[in-house]
């Protein structure tokens, strides 16, 4: 059992790092073979994972209790979004 266990807390703190990058990609692949808007909703809680699901292709996304809880998001969320990326 504790082998079980231990590999199940690898495969979460792996899916937690990777799993949204995979997203990303999928969405890139997906946005650059359609000819329909893609929308994009869920785990969307911040500015950035705003903007980089508009940079992935999304052309809408859609942001639920994030923005009832936190109202200021959606003004930040706008910036992220039409921002230029910074170049370092």
């Amino acid at each position: 059992m504790k082998r079980v266990y231990t590999f199940l807390i690898g495969y979460n703190s792996i899916c937690k790092t990777y799993l949204p990058l995979l997203y990303l990609l999928c969405y890139t692949l997906v946005a650059q073979n359609i000819n329909v808007p893609l929308i994009v909703g869920g785990g969307i809680r911040d500015a950035e994972k705003a903007y980089l699901n508009c940079k992935a292709g999304a052309d809408v996304i859609v942001v639920g209790n994030a923005i009832e809880k936190e109202s200021s998001l959606i003004k930040e969320m706008a910036t992220a979004i039409h921002s230029d990326p910074v170049k370092v």
